[in-house]
């Protein structure tokens, strides 16, 4: 409040900023950054040389593109998102407006009127490409979105998750290929049942004709590059 106050009128909360008052899941390279400097948008030639400060001249700043925390004016989801393109992965975008549509933040309709707002830029031709693919993936855990970073990464085929296949539930598949992957944890598989559930699903899936790849959350971290291959 501090800084929208300090500067003036027609400006907004933004960027990483906003994306942390919004709730929605940023990286650690931004995630500092937003603890570092209060990011700030506005329509005015207003410029500062505090540190603690960063100012984004913008061309334009409409109603729908500001939401109001209490009396804080903050950038909407979609504009923070469209903001943040630039600095963003295929799967960073995807896990972001997956989770503002789960929290009602936007919609679908209002991406889309934001990024044909927006100027042509290489991010938002990202934030476009994604949103044509379809539906982001929602997983469940950290290990998955490591792995779907790592496909991503690779320019490998786009896989589903979360799916049943022989009566089990599958992590990762590519289903034309019959590949799957399980991401497993030494403290949720190393139970004697858990233990014995995974060797049946295993084999059960090499009968069916699937190929079965299993990572650890270490390999996934540690050894990306044997992962890719």
């Amino acid at each position: 409040m501090a800084a929208v106050k300090a500067a003036g009128s027609r400006v907004a909360v933004s960027h990483p900023s906003a994306a942390t008052l919004l709730g929605l899941p940023i990286d650690r390279s931004l995630a500092d950054e937003a603890a570092a400097r209060v990011h700030l948008s506005t329509t005015t030639n207003r410029t500062t040389t505090r540190r603690d400060l960063r100012i984004h001249r913008v061309a334009s700043l409409t109603n729908v593109e500001v939401k109001w925390l209490g009396e804080l004016p903050v950038t909407a989801a979609a504009r923070t998102i469209a903001d943040l393109a630039p600095l963003c992965t295929p799967r960073h975008l995807e896990r972001m407006i997956s989770e503002a549509l789960a929290l009602r933040l936007t919609t679908r309709a209002m991406l889309e009127a934001q990024v044909a707002r927006s100027s042509a830029c290489n991010g938002i031709l990202k934030l476009r490409a994604v949103m044509a693919a379809g539906e982001p993936h929602v997983t469940e855990s950290e290990a998955e979105e490591l792995l779907l970073d790592i496909v991503h990464g690779a320019g490998l085929p786009r896989p589903e998750t979360n799916v049943h296949v022989e009566g089990f539930r599958i992590d990762v598949l590519w289903r034309r290929e019959r590949v799957v992957v399980e991401i497993n944890g030494y403290a949720a598989h190393s139970r004697l049942e858990t233990f014995k559930r995974d060797h049946r699903k295993r084999r059960t899936l090499q009968l069916a004709g699937y190929v079965p790849l299993e990572f650890t959350y270490w390999e996934l971290t540690g050894e990306r590059a044997r992962c890719t291959a």
